[in-house]
C-alpha cells in the first residue's frame, strides 16, 4: 500500500512538473555580443575591452540579437549576426546598442598591427644565467634515455599487474587437491 502511494505521488509531482514547464514555453536565449580586434587575415587577435589597447584596423563583432554599433557616438553597424568594421588608429568609445544589450567599452586604444609586429621585434632577447643548453646530440641521447627509460618502466608495471591478475585468476578458478 505504502509502495502505491509514493508511485501514485511520483506520478502526480512529475505530470505538474511537466504541466508547468509545457505552460512556460521556450525561454528566450539570453542576448550575448562580443568584438575582437585584430588585421584582416591576421595573426593576432585582441578581445574588445574598456580602458586597454587594441592591435589592429578592423573590428569584427558577433552577436545573436539585433543591435547597432557606434563608433565614438556614430552608428558604423546594425547587425544581428556578424560585422567587421574598419577602426582608424587613435582612442575611441565604441558601444553595443540593441533592445536586450547595452555595452559600452570607453577609452579603447587602437593600435595598427605594424606597429604591433615592430614592439615585438624590439623587445631585448635576454640572457638567463641559468638555462641550460643543449646541443643536437644532446637532445637525441636525452631522447634516447628518456624512451628506453619509458619502455623499462612500462614493462615493469606490465609484468607486475599481469602476474597479478594471472595469480587471481587461477586461484579463483582452479583449487589444489590436498593429499594427507
Amino acid at each position: 500500500m505504502f509502495r502505491r502511494g509514493v508511485i501514485l505521488t511520483g506520478l502526480v509531482l512529475a505530470a505538474v512538473v511537466a504541466a508547468s514547464a509545457a505552460a512556460a514555453g521556450p525561454s528566450q536565449p539570453e542576448c550575448v555580443a562580443f568584438g575582437y580586434v585584430g588585421e584582416l587575415g591576421g595573426q593576432h587577435y585582441s578581445h574588445l575591452a574598456g580602458d586597454s589597447y587594441a592591435f589592429g584596423e578592423t573590428l569584427w563583432v558577433f552577436t545573436n540579437c539585433p543591435m547597432t554599433v557606434e563608433v565614438d557616438g556614430q552608428q558604423v553597424a546594425y547587425t544581428n549576426r556578424t560585422a567587421t568594421i574598419p577602426i582608424p588608429a587613435g582612442i575611441h568609445n565604441i558601444s553595443f546598442t540593441g533592445e536586450d544589450i547595452n555595452a559600452t567599452f570607453e577609452n579603447v586604444q587602437f593600435v595598427p598591427s605594424d606597429q604591433f609586429r615592430e614592439a615585438l621585434g624590439m623587445l631585448p632577447a635576454e640572457w638567463n644565467a641559468d638555462s641550460v643548453t643543449f646541443t643536437p646530440y644532446d637532445l637525441s641521447a636525452h631522447e634516447v634515455f628518456i624512451a628506453i627509460v619509458t619502455g623499462v618502466i612500462v614493462w615493469a608495471l606490465v609484468v607486475i599487474i599481469l602476474s597479478r591478475v594471472v595469480k587471481l585468476w587461477v586461484a579463483y578458478r582452479f583449487c589444489e587437491e590436498v593429499r594427507a
